[in-house]
Order: structure tokens, then C-alpha cells, then sequence
């Protein structure tokens, strides 16, 4: 579980005397960090290197060994996957960047994500020793939900869905920082490669006091419990029949994904009276139809607003097709979608 202290860099300031600042580069080639690594030590010696070639072993370390800076290779920022990487180093306090050296071979019709761009020059090169900052919970999360706190009544068959793509990670984390035991059983469809499951399963339950796991078929959902589709060519939908389990559909992409947030909305129509679902930041319209149907069926709808979401593709198509009942910035998404449900428990 990623950890919230001060920052490494202090400690060794305060312990040695010395700012020794620990930076890890995630570049495919060793000849490009190599030179990276020399231009900056020319200009700041005290600096300790680490070198990774792929985004998952920069996961590894920063989740592990919590560097204080963090420098990756545009060819790999530009990567779906990189937002993983960068959510978590937010959430530790880690500073990132996205070395400009190599962005001609930013591939094409990626998007890129929100980390400053980094240069050899000597500008660039101050900015990674200068303001060392505490590790910190991530911003406006807080402490995650207390079962302490005055409890919620939640209806048994209660169910929530949820479905995001690009930037995604980070409204997820905004989102499940509110869960606690006793929420009811949330599903969620999340545009990540089946290689960075367990990373992106940990990383959620680092702000949450439910318990997050992959989805596994027939899993009966419960309440304290969230569901991630696991991304291994598998569907992950609402099976037939009581209780509420989980149900892992082996069939081609269904709106240009699998799984596919359509395929998980459409999935739970049947039950929509007792459902609450979010549609959140994304680029395509990946369920936006299965949102529809479950608003006409009776479900409380919600997006994620233009102001706050990474791309706002998923939500955008989702309201002009009138499947938005409530369309609301990130923070209030995860209150409300509880709040729905509470209400809707009072009318039963």
C-alpha cells in the first residue's frame, strides 16, 4: 500500500546535511538515460539515479521505493498505461515528468496526460531539486471513509456502476474515497490493459475502506465490496437470477472495447429500479447507449462535467443522447451516487 510520509529527500537533508535527491527514469533506451543522467549531473551532482525500461517496472519502484522525482520517456507517457504510473506518483507526492528528448516519436492518435515536460537545460534541471515537498494524501481525498462514522442505510439489492476511460484512474480515486464496509456493491468497467490489474487493484484500495478486487465469474457482490473488470478479453456483467453476482462474458468488444462499459450497463437493465451509475472522463462513446437504457429503465444517472474530466468524450455523448439525469464535477460524483441510493432505500 503506497505510504504518506515526508519526503525521502528531507530525511536525508535532515539525517546528513546533504540534499541527495532520488530520481528515477523510465526510458526504453539505456544510451538516452545514460546521456539524460550525465547532462544533470553536470549542473547538480547531488542527485542518485535509477533506470527502468517500461512503465511497469517504474510502478514497481515508485510504489516500493517512492522516488522523489519521477522523469519518463514521451514514448511512454504518451501510453495508456502511463496513467497508472502517474496517478499513483500523484498520490505519493512524486513529482513527474515527461522528457521533451524524444517526442518525435510520440506514437500517433495518443493523447498524452497532464505532466510538465522536461529538458536537459539548466532551468528544467533546478525545477526537480527545487521545493521538496511532504508526501501528502492526494488532493481533495482526504482520509477515506470511516465505518466509525453515522452509518448509511443502504437497500440490500442496492448495486452501483461505474465506467471510465482516459483519466479515468484519478476520478476513481476521487470516487472510492468516500466507500467505506457497508456501500452497497459497486461494479466497475475501467479502460486499463490486463497486464496492470493487480497495480491498479492496489492502488484503489490505498484510498478506500471497501475492499477492491478483479472480478472473478460468479463472484456473489456484496456490500463493502468493488468489482474491476479484470481486461482479460472478458465482458464483466450483472448476472441473471439472485443474489447479484458477477458474470465474466467471453464475446467480441462491444463499442470498440472489451470489457466494455455498454456491455456492464446494458447487462444490469433488468435491475435498473435499484441501480445508480457513472459515466466518467473518457475518449469515445463507450457507454453512453448502455447509460440510456438504464436511465429509460429506471436507474439514477450520472457524468462526470466537461471542467473535470481528461477528455470529455464518454460523458459528452452520454448527454446529448439523454441518458444524463445528473451531470456533476468529479468530487460530488461519489457522494451522490451513495446519496441516490440512500434515497431510493427510504422509498422501498
Amino acid at each position: 500500500m503506497p505510504r504518506r510520509c515526508c519526503g525521502n529527500a528531507q530525511l536525508r537533508y535532515q539525517r546528513t546535511g546533504i540534499l541527495i535527491m532520488r530520481v528515477l527514469i523510465c526510458h526504453p533506451e539505456e544510451d538516452a538515460a545514460e546521456i539524460l543522467k550525465k547532462n544533470i549531473w553536470s549542473k547538480t551532482p547531488d542527485i542518485r539515479f535509477h533506470h527502468v525500461r517500461d512503465l511497469t517496472a517504474a510502478y514497481n519502484v515508485t510504489e516500493h521505493h517512492v522516488p522523489d522525482r519521477l522523469l519518463v520517456a514521451a514514448s511512454l507517457a504518451d501510453q495508456p498505461e502511463a496513467e497508472l504510473l502517474f496517478a499513483l506518483a500523484k498520490l505519493l507526492g512524486v513529482q513527474c515528468f515527461r522528457l521533451a528528448s524524444d517526442q518525435h516519436s510520440m506514437p500517433a492518435g495518443t493523447t498524452g496526460h497532464d505532466v510538465p515536460v522536461f529538458s536537459s537545460a539548466s532551468d528544467d534541471i533546478q525545477t526537480i531539486v527545487r521545493g521538496v515537498r511532504s508526501r501528502l494524501p492526494h488532493p481533495a481525498m482526504g482520509t477515506p471513509v470511516s465505518d466509525k462514522a453515522p452509518p448509511h442505510v443502504f437497500c440490500d439489492r442496492a448495486l452501483i456502476l461505474i465506467g471510465a476511460s482516459t483519466g479515468g484512474i484519478d476520478a476513481l480515486l476521487r470516487i472510492l474515497c468516500h466507500w467505506s464496509t457497508r456501500t452497497p456493491p459497486t461494479m466497475i468497467v475501467q479502460h486499463t490493459g490486463s497486464g496492470h490489474i493487480d497495480s491498479l487493484v492496489r492502488l484503489l484500495n490505498s484510498v478506500t475502506s471497501a475492499e477492491v478486487r478483479a472480478a472473478k465469474h460468479d463472484d456473489e457482490l456484496m456490500h463493502g465490496r468493488v468489482y474491476i473488470a479484470a481486461g482479460e478479453g472478458t465482458h464483466l456483467c450483472l448476472s441473471k437470477g439472485r443474489p447479484h453476482r458477477a458474470a465474466l462474458v467471453a464475446a467480441p468488444p462491444m463499442s470498440g472495447h472489451c470489457p466494455s462499459v455498454d456491455m456492464l450497463f446494458a447487462s444490469a437493465v433488468s435491475r435498473a429500479s435499484r441501480v445508480s451509475a457513472a459515466l466518467l472522463t473518457g475518449m469515445g462513446k463507450d457507454g453512453a447507449d448502455g447509460l440510456l437504457q438504464l436511465r429509460t429503465a429506471g436507474a439514477a444517472t450520472f457524468a462526470q462535467d466537461a471542467a473535470t474530466s481528461v477528455v470529455y468524450g464518454m460523458p459528452r455523448i452520454a448527454k446529448e443522447r439523454g441518458a444524463v439525469e445528473h451531470e456533476l464535477p468529479i468530487d460530488r460524483i461519489g457522494p451522490a451516487l451513495l446519496e441516490s441510493t440512500r434515497k431510493r432505500t427510504s422509498a422501498v
